[in-house]
């Protein structure tokens, strides 16, 4: 068995990318690190549907094709802006032979309060045990649109019975009485199974920078081994909000790590972590969500963040 761990930026406008891993692909689990959608033409529009979704295809046996489906868009006729827009994923998986220490799966369609379908896991008693959030749909209904005052979305994890569940929550509410009528997300599933199956996870909460933060994750590293030259953090939930209880129109929104931009009609640019022997640093850590009106509406930062997963992989020494 081989683990990999393969980041991507994908840009809407190509549609799909291709991951060519070590060997055949045995299992995986794909998160979100990032996302960043707009309205062309720098105006601020109302929103009847904001969804971002991943779909997953293995054209080889060591080959992962990722296509991605985003819509924003009013009840007005504008749309996302393709050329404008972004996703960055982490990709976790098991390459050349199938161990019974490590559940990988991903499942779609969750709806806010409920849960996914169950996931056998190799084991009743896992070590580690995560979900990441690897979509999200939200709608206020067809033919309805309104303007937002928070969106949030959020995966986490339940097992009962060697089963694993992916529960989420998802919301978009305007500054009246509207809320989604669809609030769904897509999560997936991490599990381990003996206190060194090769993973170490370290959960990052409540996050709102602008800046580059670091984590140290030498603590999780026991004797012998070291921490593998490419991690993954990805978004386990996220909210962006512009404060206090009134909505406004929206022209761009995003959510994760962010390299640069983001705020007052500047384009956000997709980050990636690195890795310093066991320091992580992860690039603007952030929501954010702007409306360019006359007076331009941006995000409350007391009141929008992301939690972030950091997945590694140890490597003996």
């Amino acid at each position: 068995m081989a683990l990999e761990i393969q980041n991507a930026i994908i840009k809407l406008s190509e549609g799909s990318q291709t991951l060519t891993f070590g060997g055949p692909i045995k299992q995986y689990v794909a998160g979100l690190t990032g996302f960043n959608m707009s309205y062309a033409g720098g105006k601020g529009h109302d929103v009847q549907t904001c969804s971002l979704g991943l779909q997953f295809n293995q054209p080889i046996a060591n080959q992962l094709t990722v296509k991605v489906d985003a819509r924003l868009s009013d009840n007005g006729g504008n749309n996302l802006d393709t050329p404008a827009a972004w996703v960055a994923i982490g990709v976790l998986a098991v390459v050349d032979v199938d161990p019974d220490n490590i559940t990988l799966k991903n499942e779609t369609g969750i709806p806010s309060g409920g849960r996914s379908n169950g996931i056998p896991l190799a084991d009743s008693t896992p070590v580690l045990n995560v979900a990441v959030l690897s979509g999200f749909d939200l709608s206020y209904g067809s033919g309805s649109d309104h303007d937002v005052q928070v969106i949030d979305a959020s995966v986490s994890i339940s097992q009962d019975a060697g089963t694993d569940y992916v529960e989420g929550e998802a919301l978009m509410k305007d500054g009246g009485k509207n809320s989604a009528s669809t609030a769904k997300v897509d999560g997936g599933a991490l599990a381990t199974f003996k206190t060194n199956a090769g993973v170490v996870l370290n959960p990052i909460l409540g996050k709102q920078s602008t800046s580059a933060i670091t984590v140290e994750m030498a603590d999780l590293v026991p004797s012998g081994y070291r921490l593998g030259g490419t991690v993954a953090v990805v978004l386990t939930g996220y909210q962006i909000s512009y404060g206090g209880s009134t909505g406004n129109d929206v022209n761009t929104l995003g959510a994760g790590l962010i390299a640069g931009g983001g705020y007052d009609g500047v384009w956000a640019s997709p980050g990636l972590p690195t890795v310093d022997g066991t320091v992580v640093t992860i690039p603007g850590p952030q929501s954010y969500m702007y409306d360019l009106g006359i007076t331009n509406h941006p995000q409350d930062n007391e009141e929008s963040y992301v939690d972030l997963m950091v997945i590694g992989l140890l490597l003996p020494v």
